[in-house]
């Protein structure tokens, strides 16, 4: 038997009997195996939109200033998303089993109580992230712009931290395109997820 054998043992699922009505609701409900639509192909491809991004390019172009090659810089961060590929496969193995979501799987190891405080953390990381992302990507919409249509010349609005009227105009674009994508729920995504992912690997190539 091979020491890897536990990343393809079977799914198994089950629904609660008769559980406490305060600990459980529609999404903290276990996804049953035939219920599910995220296959390997569309993990794949949510794996490389996470690693083929506009932040991982701003970061590869902050290696360069520091002084390493362009090669050296996009190196690096792939090896730095394999590596974190690693411990993204064993927190996901035991919600891939057993259907259930995170806030659930970590009240094993934290409690009920507990499990709520890890959730809100990590609910509030989630929420800096997208602020980034929506910023990242906004600020790719203008640069586009900018370079179809010209510069647009605007100058800072204070109560806005510093930020032009154009920087928050495509912000809040970016913004609203991302949350039509999410109030869809998960399945929107892995469609997006699908389709960009070749566009992603092309442009990378």
């Amino acid at each position: 038997a091979s020491s890897f054998d536990w990343l393809t043992e079977p799914l198994a699922t089950r629904q609660p009997v008769n559980p406490d009505p305060g600990l459980i609701n529609e999404d903290f409900k276990p996804t049953e195996a035939s219920k599910r639509t995220f296959g390997v192909s569309d993990v794949a491809a949510l794996w490389v939109g996470l690693v083929i991004s506009v932040p991982a390019y701003y970061l590869a172009g902050s290696l360069v200033e520091l002084g390493m090659s362009w090669w050296q810089g996009i190196l690096t961060i792939f090896i730095s998303n394999a590596i974190v590929l690693i411990p993204m496969i064993l927190n996901a193995h035991s919600g891939t089993k057993y259907g259930v979501p995170f806030p659930v799987l970590t009240r094993a190891a934290f409690g009920i109580r507990g499990a709520t405080i890890v959730g809100v953390l990590r609910g509030l990381v989630a929420c800096v992230w997208f602020g980034i992302q929506t910023w990242v990507g906004g600020t790719s919409l203008l640069t586009l712009y900018e370079a179809l249509a010209g510069p647009i010349t605007a100058a800072p609005i204070a109560f806005l931290g510093g930020i032009t009227g154009p920087q928050f105009g495509f912000f809040f674009v970016f913004w609203c395109i991302q949350v039509l994508i999410l109030i869809k729920g998960i399945e929107s995504i892995r469609i997006v997820e699908k389709y960009s992912a070749p566009i992603l690997i092309g442009l990378f190539a």
